[in-house]
């Protein structure tokens, strides 16, 4: 049987193949972007609620101690400027909260970038492959056929051979 003819287009389905790799590994990476920027996110939520719950928790002792009158001007000073301090960290930690909302947001927007990309490349590939197996197919088929005549050929030369040899 004839040698299998080479694709036409083998070299480029070879080039799209790599580009397919290499989209599947954006894909990894770009998953892996977001766990580590929703990961930095779970962090500051578990750290804006530890400040919370100590900020909520040292107002409510100065407001304990204003009702009781235990506390001196000068120690209702220092717990102000503390419970103030606590509400500027509070706030800035939100702020740092929001901002990595929004790093999150967008590694979940390249995220889907890479897999459309990929999804794309990867459509492209297996319109490739079976326009391939198209073609090997339609290659077989037609050295089938030829076979075939050559036998038939063969099988009416010899019929020819004998007819004559008893004509003799």
């Amino acid at each position: 049987m004839a040698k299998k003819p080479e694709y036409d287009l083998q070299f480029y389905l070879d080039h799209i193949m790599e580009q397919k790799d290499e989209a599947f590994q954006k894909v990894g990476q770009a998953q892996a972007k977001v766990d580590e920027e929703e990961k930095a996110l779970a962090a500051i939520a578990v750290e804006i609620e530890a400040l919370d719950a100590d900020r909520k928790a040292k107002q409510k002792d100065y407001w304990d101690g204003m009702r009781k009158g235990e506390i001196t001007a000068g120690a209702i000073q220092a717990k102000k400027h503390h419970l103030d301090a606590l509400e500027q960290d509070y706030r800035e930690l939100r702020r740092k909260y929001l901002a990595q909302e929004r790093a999150v947001g967008r590694a979940k927007k390249a995220l889907e970038k890479a897999r459309e990309e990929f999804e794309e490349v990867s459509n492209e590939v297996k319109a490739h492959e079976k326009l391939k197996e198209t073609k090997e197919r339609e290659h077989k088929a037609k050295m089938r056929k030829k076979e075939e005549r050559t036998m038939e050929e063969i099988a009416t030369a010899l019929h020819e051979k004998k007819r004559r040899e008893r004509g003799r």
